[in-house]
């Protein structure tokens, strides 16, 4: 997150520099890992506020700090790196509101550089991996990389697939996947889940209402041996061996969805008295009712198209309004679910239990 002047050494409220004060009462020594990532102001906010909770002048409010980490290894995402001075834009806010804090906190600091490479005893892997740490690939380096780890499948099954050859080529290694965005570490472990023998996938999804914080029904999706010639006499699904719930439940089989089947949108009356095929939404503290007409879907894309048109042609309808109004439901393949988005003039929405 970028920081601007007006929030670089904001203080903090009483209540947390009483929880820090606690916290560090007792404490002599405060080890930082992963020094790098650290950034010159953030360093200096940080001391700024042991220093407001100890009540003292001292940098760190006097305790001693040890700080860890590969100064040539990843760097601040935003900021000076902590051996720099901190930005002079945020020189006025460090001077009204933490002029306690040292101009140069690095300075106090003295460095031990520690030479013995533990991660690998092979004289040839310390030299690449300095290499690289250095920024100074040679071209054996450079070729050594392109031929053993260059990917050639780059799709989820395919990273796998290279990091089963690497595991056989290299049986003695640990082999890990870094992914960036929990996105890709939740797509990555759906492919991995998928290839598992004997594991019945289940899939937790609910519907999303906007103020709501708590859900009474749930429903579980389990993987079948369906595919396009399924019929119901040869329709298979097998439940896990357990299934625990925290408190008391219905259970009930919900639905069987055949591939490429249609599902249908009718008007029926509901146990409440609601319909099958209304939703109500209150738009600009207004309630309006929209009433989707009888249709079918096979996909839950299509579902989203059709309660959005309804939607919007029904608010366009209502409030006389030109302007396009935004996508309300969005589906998420990921989850297998459909959301309903935060739209600025939506306060409520209310869905059938179809």
């Amino acid at each position: 997150m970028q920081i601007d002047e007006a929030h670089a050494f904001q203080l903090l409220k009483p209540a947390m520099y009483k929880i820090l004060r606690a916290m560090l009462g007792k404490t002599k020594v405060l080890f930082i890992d992963e020094i790098s990532l650290v950034s010159a102001l953030l360093f200096a906010q940080t001391s700024a506020n042991i220093q407001m909770a100890l009540g003292s002048q001292k940098p760190f409010g006097g305790l001693s700090v040890v700080l860890f980490g590969d100064l040539l290894q990843l760097s601040p995402v935003n900021g000076n790196p902590i051996y720099e001075e901190v930005s002079e834009r945020f020189s006025i806010a460090r001077i009204t509101r933490a002029p306690c804090v040292t101009y140069r906190l690095w300075d106090l600091f003295k460095m031990f550089r520690l030479f013995e490479n533990v991660r690998t005893d092979d004289e040839a892997e310390a030299r690449m991996l300095m290499e690289v740490r250095e920024e100074r690939i040679s071209e054996e380096t450079e070729n050594f990389f392109k031929r053993h780890f260059v990917i050639r499948n780059s799709t989820d099954a395919g990273i796998f697939d290279e990091v089963d050859l690497l595991r056989r080529l290299y049986p003695e290694k640990e082999i890990a996947i870094l992914a960036v965005r929990n996105i890709v570490v939740n797509r990555m472990n759906e492919v991995k889940i998928n290839r598992m023998e004997g594991v019945q996938q289940i899939r937790w999804t609910s519907a999303y209402y906007l103020y709501c914080q708590r859900m009474t029904d749930f429903y579980v999706t389990l993987v079948s041996n369906a595919h396009s010639d399924s019929t119901i006499s040869n329709f298979q699904s097998t439940l896990p061996s357990t299934l625990r719930f925290n408190r008391p439940y219905e259970v009930a089989l919900s639905s069987i969805i055949y591939p490429n089947s249609q599902d249908l949108i009718s008007n029926n009356m509901e146990a409440d008295g609601r319909y099958e095929n209304e939703f109500t939404v209150v738009f600009n503290n207004k309630k309006v009712k929209c009433k989707v007409q009888n249709c079918s879907f096979l996909t839950p894309s299509q579902l989203v198209e059709i309660l959005n048109y309804t939607y919007q042609k029904k608010v366009k309808t209502t409030t006389n309004s030109m302007d396009k109004e935004k996508d309300l439901f969005t589906y998420k393949p990921l989850f297998h679910s459909v959301t309903i988005e935060n739209l600025k003039h939506v306060t409520q929405v209310e869905l059938s239990d179809r």
